[in-house]
């Protein structure tokens, strides 16, 4: 065992260390990280983890793996460093303590996760931390947790990202719990084939969605919204704030409940998807029903209401 004790780290790697744990068994009882990644001289090499092992964060406000800048003091800084955990998935970090963290970044090159994360604790805080200018992140590993907070929180950022998910997001609860949280972020690619329990809330501005797994419920604030369904893609609810929304369920998607606000909206809807229910603002809306044969009309949709205040049309394609 290795083990990181009061503000110790229990593995410290500098940039472009390429680290490989077999079965490792690391513990951290106070306020340091399992695995400290530290950029420094202003250096931007890769840091890359492969392997497996367990990462036990017991220790109150610590953290499994950490990436950062050094600033002289041991961290604190952004780093510039590309992180790739991807061929870690057999790693998991288990948070026992309160204000304990999974997998911390603050750095500016893209963050490529695939460590599983266990927020045991009911107080502890989230499995997946960005902050920094990280234009890029991927999460694959299973990330679950039993507190309050939100899963993955990515409201630190204050740049254009894209965030595509295609491991495993469960929130404490499934239903009001927050699995994703950008609520603050602005103008965010988001994707999920993979599969998120619990809400995910994007802030304002043009966000590109594009989903093909299981997603529980989607929120986004105002603004020209894009969302794609497609392939088996499974939705609770899609709801999109004001703006001249574009949405569109192809092949065997689909959606529970479809809610577009006030604006210009374009909801398509091709032959083979289904949706339970949908509704959209005041607005000149379009409905387009594409590619739908005469068997497939029931299943298409329960029930769409429209908004007044415009010229609705629905449109009959193919």
């Amino acid at each position: 065992k290795i083990l990181g004790e009061n503000s110790a780290d229990a593995v410290r790697a500098h940039s472009g260390s390429d680290v490989k744990l077999d079965n490792a068994n690391i513990e951290v009882t106070g306020s340091g990280s399992g695995l400290h990644l530290l950029n420094v001289d202003d250096d931007t090499g890769a840091f890359q983890l492969e392997g497996s092992g367990t990462i036990t964060v017991s220790g109150e406000k610590a953290s499994g793996l950490k990436l950062e800048a050094d600033d002289g003091k041991g961290g604190g800084a952004m780093a510039k460093s590309r992180l790739d955990t991807s061929g870690a998935k057999g790693t998991t970090i288990n948070v026992k303590d309160k204000g304990g963290n999974g997998i911390v970044t603050n750095t500016s090159g893209d963050v490529i996760s695939g460590m599983n994360v266990n927020i045991e604790s009911a107080e502890g805080e989230s499995a997946l931390v960005i902050l920094g200018e990280t234009k890029n992140i991927t999460q694959s590993g299973a990330l679950t947790s039993a507190s309050d907070h939100s899963v993955v929180d990515l409201i630190a950022l204050k740049n254009d990202f894209s965030f595509t998910n295609s491991g495993e997001i469960t929130a404490a609860d499934t239903k009001n719990g927050i699995a994703v949280d950008a609520s603050q972020n602005s103008n965010i690619s988001f994707g999920n084939s993979g599969i998120i329990r619990g809400k995910s809330i994007l802030g304002n501005g043009t966000n590109k969605i594009d989903l093909s797994g299981e997603t529980s419920e989607l929120i986004t604030g105002h603004g020209d919204n894009t969302a794609m369904l497609h392939g088996g893609a499974e939705t609770g609810t899609l709801s999109a704030g004001n703006g001249n929304n574009t949405i569109e369920m192809k092949d065997s998607a689909k959606t529970d409940m479809l809610m577009a606000g006030h604006g210009n909206n374009t909801i398509t809807l091709n032959g083979g998807t289904e949706l339970v229910s949908g509704t959209v603002g005041n607005g000149q809306n379009n409905v387009i029903l594409k590619n739908v044969s005469e068997a497939q009309s029931d299943a298409l949709f329960g029930n769409l209401t429209a908004g007044g205040g415009g010229r609705d049309t629905l449109t009959l394609k193919g």
